[in-house]
């Protein structure tokens, strides 16, 4: 899983730097903070937090990635998801891990809508393999759950729904090369 769930970042890094894959910046920065709060409240949970290590430290290095290539695009949604950002880390302190992993997750799923919406419009700009990845990395966390819990499938499964989405959208191209990169 920690193979799987690295590969479509390094992809995704390398992409970005050498070869003008384009993702979305403010996606990617508040991906990172949600990351850092689930990552968190799972730890404390005791739950199953070991892909939400790999995607936070892959999302880190994606940021880096993109503010070296300049890929910064911010409008009043990604404003808005900072917000939902704010309240998770609110609800974390208020309510502790297991609110917070629930409010994370839908905040996680929140601020992946700009990048969904870029792959709408520009499908070919979008890497399709690295999502397929995403997917499958997810989809094992999900698997190798100890049990039917919030903190042990929650994040997990809206992980995997979204990429899989994001797969099928990205699609779209007039090549179905899953590579993309």
């Amino acid at each position: 899983m920690i193979a799987i769930g690295s590969l479509p970042y390094v992809l995704l890094f390398h992409g970005i730097l050498t070869r003008g894959v384009k993702q979305c910046l403010s996606t990617f920065m508040l991906w990172l903070a949600l990351d850092v709060v689930i990552l968190t409240a799972l730890i404390q949970q005791n739950g199953n937090y070991l892909v939400y290590v790999v995607f936070t430290i892959g999302t880190l290095f994606v940021n880096i990635a993109l503010i070296l290539k300049k890929q910064f695009e911010w409008d009043y949604f990604d404003i808005f998801v900072v917000v939902l950002v704010f309240i998770c880390i609110r609800i974390f302190y208020v309510s502790g891990p297991y609110g917070a992993t629930i409010a994370t997750t839908a905040a996680l799923t929140i601020a992946a809508l700009p990048q969904l919406r870029s792959t709408w419009r520009e499908p070919e700009k979008t890497p399709t393999l690295p999502y397929f990845l995403f997917f499958l990395a997810s989809l094992l966390a999900v698997i190798l759950a100890k049990e039917w819990s919030v903190p042990e499938r929650l994040p997990q499964t809206s992980s995997m729904i979204f990429c899989l989405i994001m797969v099928i959208v990205s699609l779209r191209k007039t090549s179905f090369k899953l590579s993309g990169i």
